[in-house]
C-alpha cells in the first residue's frame, strides 16, 4: 500500500537510520483518534533492530514529503509506529512548508513519553502508546563531550526546557552531528527549535530518549 510521510527524523541507530514522521495525504498530515498527528515508522525485518539501510535513506532531508510501498504494521511493545516497507521504495515527493509545523507539535503534554527524566524503565514503556513526538522549545543550550573511541564525532547532547521540566539527551540526528564537527555555533541563534524526539528500544533496562531530528525555527 502507498503511504507518504512528512519526514520528521532520519537518525542514526544501530549502525544504520531510524526513519520516521508523520502520516499524510497530498501534502496534507493525518490526524488519529487521539486527535493527535498519525506517527510512522518504516521498519526493516532484514536487521536486528529494524534499522534501515542507511544506503536507503541517507538523502532523505527532514520536512520531505516521502512516498514508500507499506506491506504491514509490525507494532512492538511502546513502538506502536512501526510498519514493514518494500526496500527501495523510499521516494521524495515535495516539502512539508516550515511555517506548518507549529500545528504539529504536542505542547500540551506535561511529560515527555510519562515522565520527566531522560529514559523509561521498562514497566514504564508497556504503559506507553506512542514512541514518537514533535515539540517547539526556545530555552535549549547543547553540550559537547569527548568520544573517545572515535574523536572525530564527539557526543552532542542538548538541554532543553518544556512545561517546566528540563531534559538533557542524546542527538541522533546525523546532519546536526555534522554541522557540530565544523561549527560548534551553528545553532546559537536559532530562535527556536524543533525536536522530532523518539523513545528508543532497551538499552541496559531502560528505554532513552533521543533527539532524533532537529529543524531550527525562523
Amino acid at each position: 500500500m502507498k503511504t507518504s510521510f512528512i519526514c520528521l527524523a532520519n537518525s542514526y541507530k544501530e549502525g544504520g537510520r531510524c526513519v520516521a514522521g508523520i502520516e499524510c495525504h497530498n501534502g496534507t498530515p493525518l490526524w488519529n483518534e487521539n486527535d493527535k498527528p498519525r506517527w510512522i515508522r518504516p521498519v526493516s525485518s532484514d536487521t536486528p533492530h529494524g534499522e534501515i539501510d542507511s544506503r536507503l535513506s541517507y538523502k532523505l532531508k527532514l520536512l520531505d514529503i516521502v512516498e514508500m510501498d507499506v506491506s504491514e504494521p509490525v507494532p512492538e511493545g511502546h513502538q506502536v509506529e512501526n510498519v514493514l516497507f518494500h526496500p527501495g521504495s523510499l521516494k521524495v515527493r515535495d516539502v512539508f512548508p516550515l511555517k506548518n509545523l507549529d500545528a504539529l507539535c504536542d505542547q500540551y503534554q506535561l511529560f515527555l513519553f510519562g515522565n520527566s527524566s531522560n529514559a523509561v524503565s521498562m514497566e514504564e514503556a508497556e504503559r506507553l502508546s506512542e514512541s514518537l513526538t514533535l515539540i517547539q522549545v526556545a530555552d535549549f543550550q547543547f553540550t559537547i563531550k569527548p568520544n573517545p573511541v572515535n574523536p572525530s564525532k564527539p557526543h552532542i547532547r542538548l538541554h532543553f526546557e518544556f512545561n517546566r521540566h528540563h531534559y538533557n539527551l542524546p542527538v541522533t540526528d546525523p546532519v546536526v552531528l555534522r554541522e557540530f564537527q565544523f561549527d560548534k555555533n551553528f545553532l546559537k541563534n536559532a530562535p527556536e527549535l524543533y525536536l522530532c524526539l523518539s523513545l528508543g528500544i532497551l538499552h541496559e533496562g531502560l528505554h532513552y530518549k533521543l533527539v532524533a531530528g532537529i529543524i531550527p525555527g525562523k
